[in-house]
């Protein structure tokens, strides 16, 4: 047993072994005793304890205290240099969604070998018994039951015990309800002032907290707590140290803002959590907020899109639709299809998506959003490079095809030399537009029809189709 100086020896018990069980994860504590009681020193002087990992708190992982209740660093002597901030490895939370976010990060940077230990003061401003139906509880009581899926050691404290939900208060053997609670430190004033005249003691009454494991558990000597650099009193913290504010309210919900286009979907990060293997846990989680703080036009895109984006991209640097049918499958099908298929597609997602398709008057690169990829060189600065001469703007003569000047203009030009305008509800090609490789004469039958991308023509079809337009079709 601890003396009263908080020494600690291991000549009758093993208190390592003891607090590793108590504390591990999927633990779920409660706490209760009167106001000022002690209840907040025992926790925060406890979880000081478990991160510093010196016996008899040996046996823990790396351990990481997110808690509501507030800390203060002491910059001065002066009250007015308290400065509210928490020491390395301690988080000051408010939320569920806050809570899970931090969680996310820390196994990002820590992997899954890390311990949680959730200290939330003042339970019964935020989980009452009569409040059942609210949110917040039902939440709560979801959680209970998988605290050991995300490494946590969930301490709840409260003045009455009674102020919450059964199975917020309850073991597990129950007769009537039972509840998820592993193990309950409370403090009792009469069975610490009993020990301490018993052994002559000197100590607060306060310091001392008596654990109950099982409803029919009965134990007769309480625990010593001793003081820690941060359940010190104010005056007697260092410059530069930190200490928790006792005379805080603590509170906690579920979602960080009120807005409710913005709540935090407590069931679906659950659902989602749920039957993944705990290898996946830490990607499922980080996937979630990922996926919660994206905008809706990204909350909107899917594999295709994915897809769809990466081939424009291909065909920007000018890959060919053969190595595009022989690299690419279908995310649909898992399996590959025909580049005409591709082709096809390809022109629909452009109509769609008019953003990604460049335009002669475009005074920077092409739009490919930066999400998408690099931007792709304009239609003129490619014809440059390929020494073919891009078709420039026009008089109001030659029209787009929603009727107004400028633009790109399609042109049908038979193979044999005949010049169309573009044939009523035909459409063209976007594949063509976007540099379809033009086929060999040997490719079409004399007379096709075929669009020639408009950026890319030889001198000749530049010829045909400026004469065609200047002379009003003649």
């Amino acid at each position: 047993m601890p003396n009263e100086r908080g020494e600690i020896t291991k000549e009758e018990f093993d208190y390592s072994g003891f607090f590793a069980d108590v504390f591990k994860a999927g633990r779920n504590i409660v706490s209760d005793g009167e106001r000022g009681g002690g209840k907040t020193h025992t926790a925060i002087a406890i979880a000081e304890m478990m991160m510093s990992r010196r016996y008899p708190f040996d046996r823990f992982p790396k351990t990481f205290l997110l808690t509501n209740v507030i800390f203060m660093r002491k910059d001065g002597e002066s009250e007015d240099d308290y400065v509210e901030d928490t020491p390395d490895d301690v988080f000051h939370v408010t939320s569920m969604e806050e809570m899970f976010r931090i969680m996310s990060r820390l196994y990002d940077e820590n992997g899954r070998d890390i311990l949680f230990l959730v200290v939330l003061d003042e339970a019964q401003n935020y989980l009452l018994a009569d409040s059942n139906s609210e949110e917040t509880n039902q939440n709560f009581l979801r959680l209970y039951g998988m605290t050991r899926k995300f490494n946590m050691c969930l301490w709840t404290l409260t003045p009455a015990i009674s102020n919450l939900p059964p199975r917020a208060r309850n073991f597990p053997d129950h007769p009537d309800k039972a509840g998820y609670v592993t193990a309950r430190l409370y403090k009792d004033k009469a069975v610490a002032m009993t020990y301490i005249k018993r052994w002559h003691s000197d100590t607060n009454w306060k310091q001392w907290v008596t654990i109950k494991l099982n409803t029919t558990h009965k134990p007769t000597n309480p625990l010593f707590i001793p003081v820690t650099p941060w359940t010190r009193k104010p005056e007697d913290v260092r410059i530069g140290g930190y200490f928790y504010d006792t005379g805080a309210c603590a509170d906690f919900r579920t979602s960080v803002s009120d807005d409710p286009k913005e709540k935090f979907d407590f069931r679906g990060f659950i659902n989602a959590c749920s039957d993944v293997s705990s290898f996946k846990l830490p990607t499922v989680m980080k996937s979630f907020f990922d996926n919660m703080d994206c905008t809706p036009e990204q909350k909107n895109r899917t594999a295709v899109d994915e897809q769809m984006e990466r081939i424009v991209r291909l065909r920007d640097h000018k890959v060919k639709w053969e190595v595009i049918a022989d690299s690419e499958i279908d995310v649909k099908t898992g399996k590959y299809v025909v580049k005409t298929t591709w082709q096809s597609r390809f022109d629909a997602y452009m109509r769609k998506h008019p953003e990604l398709f460049v335009t002669d008057d475009d005074e920077g690169d092409a739009k490919v959003p930066d999400v998408v990829a690099e931007p792709g060189k304009r239609a003129s600065e490619r014809a440059t490079e390929e020494n073919v001469v891009p078709f420039p703007k026009s008089p109001s003569s030659i029209k787009n095809e929603n009727g107004s000047a400028g633009g790109r203009v399609r042109v049908y030009i038979d193979r044999d030399g005949n010049v169309h305008d573009i044939p009523e509800g035909a459409e063209g090609s976007f594949s063509d537009s976007y540099g379809k490789d033009v086929p060999d004469a040997t490719e079409k039958s004399p007379g096709e029809r075929i669009q020639i991308p408009d950026g890319r023509y030889t001198k000749a079809e530049y010829d045909r189709a400026a004469r065609y337009c200047l002379e009003d079709g003649t």
